[in-house]
This record gives C-alpha cells, sequence and structure tokens, in this order.
C-alpha cells in the first residue's frame, strides 16, 4: 500500500452497536486518500469481529487487537503504526458525514507546523435531534493574529482530539502520545501538547463530525476518577496553558480568565467528586437548612 495522505485512528470497546454506522461514514468519505487503523481495545461483545469483517473487504483498513487498556494506549497504538502525513481521530460510537476529511482543506499543501479544526454537531442519541454545533469561519489564523483569533473563537476550550487534523512527522518528532496515567482530560492535554508546535491554525467551517450524545448514560460520563490522579491532570493542563498563553502572545485579558477558570474547574469537579464518593461509601448524609 502507497502511503496515505490521512491515517484515521478509531479506538473500539464493545461499541457493536454504533460500529459499522461509523466505520461506513469512514469508508464512504469523499477524499480517499486514507487508512484507518482500528483499535480494538480487548472488546468483550463482537466489535472485535466487526472489525476483521471490515478489513476483509477494503484493503485501507488496518486491525489492531489488544487487551483491555484504556483509550489513550488505544490511540497511541494507533500512533504507533500510522503511515500517513496527517493524522485525525474518530470515536467509535460517533460518525462523519462524507465530506469530513474533505473539510479539512488542501493536505497536500499545507506545511508541517500546523493544526487543522473544524465544527461538530452534537447528536441526542436517543431522539435522533441536534443538541448544538460548533462552528468556525473558514480562516488561516498566522503569525499576527493567533493571540486574538484564539481568544476570539475560544480555541483552548477545544480539548477534542477528533475534529482535528494533526501532523504525524511532528508527533513523532516530540514523542507526543496520550498520558496513560490520566483518564481524564487526558485528551485536552494531548491536544495542548500539540500546540506547542504549531505555528499556523487553520480554521474551517465544516460541521462534518456527528458526535454521539448518550443521556449521560455511557461508561465515559458515570465513570469516576482518582482524586490524586485528576490532580496530576489539573496540574500538566495549567502548566501547558501558561505556556500556551506566552507562546500564542495571547492578551484578551478576558479570555485569559475564562479559559484558566475553565482549567480550574478540573481540580474543582474532582474535589467535590472525591467528597460525595465518601459519603456515599461511609453512609453519611448531607444535610439542607
Amino acid at each position: 500500500m502507497e502511503t496515505p495522505q490521512i491515517s484515521i485512528v478509531v479506538p473500539v470497546y464493545n461499541v457493536e452497536k454504533y460500529l459499522e454506522r461509523c466505520i461506513d461514514s469512514i469508508l464512504a468519505q469523499t477524499f480517499t486518500d486514507f487508512e484507518l487503523l482500528l483499535i480494538n481495545d480487548g472488546s468483550k461483545d463482537s466489535s472485535g469481529l466487526i472489525c476483521d469483517k471490515y478489513a476483509e473487504k477494503d484493503s485501507r483498513i488496518r486491525v489492531f487487537h489488544k487487551e483491555n487498556g484504556g483509550v489513550s494506549r488505544a490511540r497511541n497504538l494507533g500512533i504507533s503504526n500510522a503511515r500517513g502525513r496527517w493524522l485525525c481521530f474518530i470515536d467509535s460510537d460517533d460518525w462523519v458525514d462524507k465530506e469530513y476529511l474533505h473539510c479539512f482543506g488542501d493536505v497536500f499543501n499545507y506545511s508541517d507546523d500546523i493544526i487543522v479544526i473544524q465544527g461538530m454537531e452534537r447528536i441526542d442519541g436517543i431522539q435522533g435531534r441536534t443538541l448544538w454545533q460548533v462552528k468556525y469561519p473558514n480562516k488561516c489564523l498566522g503569525k499576527t493574529d493567533l493571540g486574538n483569533g484564539i481568544a476570539h473563537f475560544r480555541l483552548l476550550h477545544s480539548g477534542f482530539p477528533y475534529l482535528k487534523l494533526f501532523n504525524l512527522s511532528i508527533i513523532k518528532k516530540y514523542r507526543i502520545l496520550f498520558d496513560t496515567k490520566i483518564s481524564y482530560h487526558e485528551d485536552h492535554l494531548y491536544v495542548f501538547n500539540y500546540l506547542k508546535y504549531v505555528t499556523r491554525i487553520y480554521l474551517s467551517e465544516g460541521v462534518a463530525y456527528k458526535y454521539m450524545y448518550n443521556g449521560g448514560c455511557s461508561s465515559l460520563s458515570s465513570k469516576t476518577h482518582p482524586y490524586l490522579e485528576s490532580e496530576y491532570a489539573y496540574q500538566c493542563i495549567s502548566a501547558q496553558l501558561n505556556k500556551l498563553l506566552e507562546y500564542f502572545n495571547v492578551e484578551n485579558e478576558v479570555y485569559i480568565r475564562q479559559i484558566s477558570h475553565f482549567v480550574y474547574q478540573i481540580r474543582i469537579e474532582v474535589f467535590f467528586s472525591a467528597i460525595y464518593r465518601n459519603v456515599e461509601r461511609n453512609g453519611w448524609s448531607i444535610c439542607k437548612n
């Protein structure tokens, strides 16, 4: 197989209900110069078999089966085996419109030191209706307007690894991997780590990514996180945030307060979550006056 322009990494774990829809949406792309890496993270349902079935039909698909180790290890395995010039992520319970890869723009002529960001649509998985959208204009933020653009479009709030196009040579040169010591905001930390090597940000008006929201009943939404792990995540993200604000010369004080408060909420949320779990564990009650 010739070197593809884009490598798509999809971590897979117990998603037999949604997986075919996700893969079919990727194979329907109008931009066809890609490879698809399906990382089966020890699924206990038929997800692994579904991956193998698709790999038999399309030579662009490669499947990796591994013991369950979490989404970060799955994504890292995908990164280490990717062969394209560019890299993007799609979650296996989501799907994309056929123009998703095309919306990233002219991948043949981009320089390496960029990131491309497009929008997304959040879908109610029960009723099928749109809950909200993230949308940007077609715009290139360069050396003179990066700081203002980041503040105006609130780009540091966007910690989704999907919606974004990363350069694989930058990732491999600087060993930008997902931190497997944390399972809370590890995706935001990954994006922050990559942004340190970016000199331009391309925004796309595309809203081709469909993020499935299942009413807060998924294992991810109900997952608890150890306090020390989450404190570590906060410290790492906070440190990277300070570097990025300086690196991009972000001077908008209102935005600096907003993003700093957003990151600090990581610590606050987990602190109160730890208190609540301790109350439940000891059978205490919280009384309101």
